[in-house]
């Protein structure tokens, strides 16, 4: 059994968007050269969340109005009114609660397994910023 930990780094250039970071995943399971195994993807922030889903512009387009309605910033969330001093940005951390900061993907035969339509995708929620992804790859040779 080997375990191997990569950290992605991503930067982003609007304040939602969707990046595809499958490309990137696979190459970390090719280099790691596990055969059958698990590979896990973890964001390191508040806002920025992981989910599976066919990269379609339509489907794409209505992701992005779901998790930035027009009203959304300053919109009466009781998350921005618990003081500290922060920015009201409880919206933004919201959107991870839809959606999740990670994701745990099986390997097999040495490749992701994913369906046929499936990416993995960063859903940036409070950009543009540079994001940092652990991913951590485990299994046997």
């Amino acid at each position: 059994m080997r375990v191997c930990v990569d950290l992605l780094t991503v930067s982003t250039t609007a304040r939602v968007e969707l990046v595809d970071l499958t490309d990137q995943v696979r190459v970390a399971v090719a280099e790691h050269h596990v055969r059958e195994g698990v590979v896990h993807v973890w964001s390191l922030h508040t806002t920025a969340a992981l989910l599976i889903a066919r990269p379609e512009s339509n489907l794409l387009a209505g992701l992005k109005r779901m998790l930035d309605p027009p009203s959304a910033p300053g919109g009466g969330w009781v998350h921005d009114s618990a003081g500290g001093g922060g920015p009201n940005d409880a919206d933004r951390h919201s959107g991870l609660l839809l959606l999740g900061p990670s994701l745990s993907l099986q390997i097999g035969g040495g490749a992701l397994i994913l369906g046929e339509w499936q990416r993995l995708l960063l859903a940036e929620l409070d950009g543009p910023r540079t994001r940092r992804l652990r991913v951590q790859v485990w299994g046997v040779g």
